[in-house]
């Protein structure tokens, strides 16, 4: 070998190690950069020169240190676990403020019932009366307490599920916007990978796990492409899809989530699923709308059923008993859309049919079809 190339050789080995430690300063300083992975220079031996002779080695190019199943496995369990966690938080609260030992339903009603058996060895007392009467009062006051909490619940998780689609789109346009970077990067550098913004856009996607289940398509040219929950379109390419909240046209108090496609609203509620939105939504739809309307039918149960005792006793003057307590109409919501104004009215028969669903009157064109929400 000539002295040429043993210093061509020596020469590449210094150039190549210096890369390679200058790829381990840069590891070190962003040890504590949220969402950075490890880089390593590939190694590589120089095409060799004439005669077969080794002409030492070079760098092939840096690259990140990531496995993508576990990366993929992460997102899952990020997205899981953030679901659980939001859907315990607002579980523990309803638990707590229904089963109070001071606050929750049972004392009142614990209450009530004294003053009935009260009364009951006692039917000439007035001071039994009154009791009976004010422990009646502060049971009806106590359906209206805890109804009031659950709706006070509801307005919190609407106010999440506004900001958790706000945060929803930020983080889609971050991710199409590093998309771009990316795109760009890869032109300049003859398509090697631009290693930080690939971590910057990953970092991304963990953040929007957090918020909702993802699937995720890389693309060739280097773009990643992200659909949340039951496969709506959140990136794709350069673009992100605006995610838009309003309150439903059946209930303003709910809200739904749809995306604007020209002046059409398209719904696609039913598309997201897991993480905080996702649970968030199923909160509503599991915790607080069956513990409102059970608590409700148990309302509606107690006054018609004692109501109807209490028609059948005398009063002091020996007349016959009335209603103790007074029950309001059921609400009946017309929808926003409706071509009409009119509202339905509504009569409860036969309380033993009541379920603790919502209904929805729908007119086909021909019939009226009336649909249990709960059942689909």
């Amino acid at each position: 070998m000539s002295g040429g190339g043993i210093l061509g050789t020596g020469t590449s080995a210094l150039l190549t190690y210096q890369r390679a430690l200058q790829t381990t300063g840069h590891n070190i300083a962003n040890v504590g950069t949220e969402g950075f992975s490890r880089q390593r220079l590939e190694l590589g031996a120089r095409t060799s020169g004439s005669g077969g002779l080794g002409s030492g080695v070079e760098g092939l190019g840096v690259r990140r240190v990531v496995d993508q199943f576990v990366d993929l496995r992460l997102g899952m369990n990020i997205s899981a676990e953030s679901q659980q966690r939001t859907l315990a938080e607002f579980a523990s609260q309803l638990d707590n403020l229904l089963a109070d030992p001071q606050a929750g339903l049972t004392p009142a009603l614990s209450n009530f019932y004294a003053a009935i058996e009260d009364v009951a060895t006692d039917p000439t007392s007035t001071a039994a009366r009154q009791q009976l009467l004010a422990q009646g009062q502060g049971l009806v006051d106590r359906f209206a307490q805890l109804e009031g909490r659950i709706e006070d619940q509801r307005v919190i998780v609407n106010g999440r599920i506004g900001n958790a689609v706000d945060e929803v789109n930020q983080l889609s346009r971050g991710i199409a916007e590093l998309n771009r970077s990316i795109i760009e990067a890869r032109g300049r550098q003859g398509g090697r990978e631009p290693n930080d913004l690939l971590d910057e856009r990953d970092q991304l996607v963990r953040d929007l796990s957090e918020r909702l289940a993802i699937s995720t398509v890389e693309q060739s040219d280097g773009s990643l492409n992200v659909y949340g929950g039951r496969g709506q379109s959140l990136v794709v390419g350069q673009e992100a899809t605006e995610l838009q909240v309003r309150p439903q046209g059946a209930d303003p108090n709910r809200l739904e989530i749809g995306v604007r496609n020209g002046s059409a609203f398209i719904v696609v509620t039913d598309n997201m699923s897991g993480g905080s939105l996702g649970a968030l939504l199923e909160t509503r739809d599991t915790l607080l709308d069956p513990a409102s309307n059970s608590l409700g039918r148990i309302a509606v149960a107690l006054t018609d059923q004692f109501n109807e005792l209490h028609r059948a006793g005398m009063d002091l003057r020996g007349e016959a008993g009335g209603a103790f307590f007074s029950r309001p109409a059921p609400e009946v919501l017309s929808n926003l859309g409706n071509a009409a104004d009119g509202v339905p009215g509504l009569v409860i028969d036969d309380i033993s049919e009541l379920s603790s669903s919502d209904y929805q009157l729908r007119f086909d064109g021909s019939d009226w079809v009336l649909r249990r929400l709960q059942d689909g």
